[in-house]
């Protein structure tokens, strides 16, 4: 991820990108949840080029948690997500054994006693935030379904969240993070000067 954060933060003039670490403590969601929200807290005192409001992106298993922090930041503060080939059905994943049963290691439980960790059950809060989503996928991901984010990306639009979805042909799981890749940075640099540009509309 840091040569994607390297790009990101050299294109357009300059960005400022957080790559967040948070503890990974198996059955304790909290832990990472916890630990997301301060650091967001935190960038918002180093991070002002759009007056506090930020952009949440994450790929795979962190593109799960940055749906999971827009819905649970203060609406003022969340001025979009950029997910890449994100996990956006816990259950789905779960049934699917998704990275050797990833989600039941990170949960301690069953995804459907635990609703509230679900970006696919997220929509309302999504909307009523009018959080933007834009969701990259690559039609040759062995590691994360993309059928997975056609049907979630379609279901929230039809719940009226605001959730643009981009597929790119010939791209795999790891491919969607390596900026080396012109179709891929192409597309993702399109989605982030989108989102800002919405955060500048929105002043």
């Amino acid at each position: 991820l840091r040569s994607l954060a390297a790009h990101i933060s050299g294109a357009d003039g300059g960005r400022c990108v957080a790559l967040v670490e948070y503890r990974r403590v198996p059955g304790l969601p909290q832990a990472a949840s916890s630990d997301l929200l301060s650091a967001a807290t935190h960038l918002q005192t180093h991070c002002q080029g759009f007056q506090g409001r930020f952009i949440v992106a994450g790929h795979s298993a962190g593109g799960h948690l940055a749906i999971w922090l827009a819905a649970h930041l203060p609406a003022a503060s969340v001025g979009g997500v950029l997910a890449l080939a994100p996990v956006l059905d816990l259950q789905l994943a779960e049934r699917l054994r998704l990275d050797d049963d990833a989600v039941a290691a990170f949960l301690g439980g069953r995804a459907v006693d635990m609703p509230e960790m679900n970006p696919r059950l997220m929509a309302a809060v999504l909307r009523e935030r009018k959080v933007r989503v834009e969701v990259l996928h690559g039609d040759r991901d062995l590691r994360v379904p993309v059928e997975m984010s056609r049907e979630v990306a379609g279901d929230w639009q039809g719940q009226g969240v605001s959730v643009e979805y981009r597929e790119i042909k010939d791209v795999g799981h790891f491919e969607l993070i390596d900026p080396s890749f012109e179709e891929v940075w192409k597309k993702l640099s399109q989605g982030l000067l989108r989102l800002e540009q919405q955060m500048v509309d929105d002043n």
